[in-house]
């Protein structure tokens, strides 16, 4: 498993060194392990601060209802990223997320895995989308 500090340490190298060739390919790996990740995700923004994702919750059934689903954010233009770690339950099929208000008008990269209950186990990152806030 990849910790949360591991994880971030990680994100942010990659971001730094390789931001134009990943962004544009979408390549980016932040998780990977062997807990199921889901069928289609979308990402659309409802306020100028907010981000809805949302999952097909037939995809993936034989998945652990309670495992986490954690969100991973990237402001390309404020070179900044967040992590909402074990934001919502896997059963929940969507969640919104409250982004900075700094990055209203922002294009946002998003991202999403799953980690069992004990967060011992992650799931392969899943690129969802590029939202404007």
């Amino acid at each position: 498993m990849i910790s949360t500090v591991t994880l971030m340490t990680k994100m942010i190298l990659i971001l730094d060194l390789y931001t134009i060739w990943f962004w544009k390919n979408k390549l980016i790996t932040l998780s990977a392990g062997s807990v199921n990740t889901s069928g289609q995700v979308t990402a659309t923004k409802t306020t100028d601060t907010k981000a809805k994702m949302v999952r097909d919750t037939t995809v993936g059934t034989n998945s652990a209802e309670n495992d986490g689903v954690s969100f991973v954010f990237f402001n390309q233009s404020a070179k900044m990223s967040i992590l909402k770690h074990n934001h919502v339950l896997r059963n929940a099929g969507d969640a919104e997320i409250e982004l900075p208000a700094t990055w209203a008008g922002a294009e946002v990269h998003c991202w999403m895995y799953f980690s069992t209950l004990n967060d011992t186990l992650n799931s392969d990152s899943q690129y969802v989308d590029l939202v404007q806030l």
